[in-house]
């Protein structure tokens, strides 16, 4: 592909100049496209200490840190990213994601509003900031923010996904509904929108089609307790009892939850309870 000819071009113009700090950083950048975030780091580490005042450079380091889940890292590239460009939009972004996923939602939005006050066109950073007003249960904003993101840019599936999850909070099915239906839509292979579509179609009592939805979600991921309970609760509606149970048995051997665990357990009990032949 185009990256791997670009690696082998940077590869090769390093070898006649192995201290240009521009080529370690083009490497880099191109071994993270790749999702080669190990030997992006190395190149981009190169890159640092050859030219220390790269701010782009800290920013792509801070991204590979990110994927690597090196979040501390990550957050040090770009405090040091923003040291030398106050005004650099997209390391905002990353630190605020960095926030995020560590559950400094206060930081977070913080960054993430800077991002958007200095670029009214980046989509990640109202994406990331509809991930912080739905994780801090914001549905309208989220919603909003998810919006924006697919007004700027309509082929980002996981805000149909996203924004659907914040419509089903607000109570609002049939958008929620349309926006499962288009990430799926746009990419069959994306599971977890099947899952919440289920959900959705048992609440409009559609059971044969939230089956259908939930089969998918358990074949993808067979240890998934929280599928299983909510096949189990489909089959138990539907009158298919023994289905029900055994659903409902995987999820309480899957379980991790708690919650998931004790639904499963007691619903368990009212159908055995339903079961067993009275004397």
């Amino acid at each position: 592909g185009e990256y791997e000819q670009a690696l082998e071009a940077f590869s090769l113009a390093l070898k006649d100049n192995p201290n240009t700090a521009r080529l370690h950083y083009l490497r880099g950048m191109t071994y993270a496209w790749l999702e080669d975030y190990e030997n992006a780091l190395v190149d981009l580490n190169r890159a640092i200490k050859l030219t220390p005042k790269y701010t782009e450079a800290y920013y792509e380091r801070g991204m590979a840190h990110f994927y690597l889940g090196n979040y501390g890292l990550a957050g040090d590239d770009f405090d040091q990213a923003l040291k030398l460009d106050a005004e650099y939009p997209d390391a905002y972004v990353g630190r605020g994601y960095t926030y995020y996923v560590v559950e400094d939602y206060v930081r977070a939005l913080a960054d993430l509003n800077q991002a958007v006050q200095l670029d009214k066109a980046n989509f990640e950073a109202y994406y990331g900031r509809g991930l912080v007003y739905y994780d801090t249960s914001e549905y309208l904003k989220a919603a909003k923010d998810f919006s924006k993101t697919l007004e700027l840019n309509d082929e980002w599936v996981a805000a149909y996904y996203r924004r659907g999850l914040a419509h089903y909070e607000l109570a609002n099915l049939a958008a929620a509904h349309e926006d499962f239906d288009r990430a799926i839509e746009m990419e069959p292979e994306y599971i977890d929108p099947y899952f919440d579509r289920g959900v959705l179609l048992h609440d409009l009592d559609q059971y044969a089609e939230a089956l259908a939805d939930l089969d998918v979600v358990v074949e993808a991921y067979p240890e998934e307790s929280v599928a299983y309970l909510w096949r189990g609760i489909v089959h138990t509606k539907l009158n298919e009892t023994e289905k029900a149970i055994a659903d409902l048995e995987q999820a309480v051997k899957w379980s991790i939850n708690a919650a998931v665990r004790q639904e499963a357990e007691e619903l368990l009990k009212e159908l055995k309870g339903e079961k067993r032949p009275t004397s």
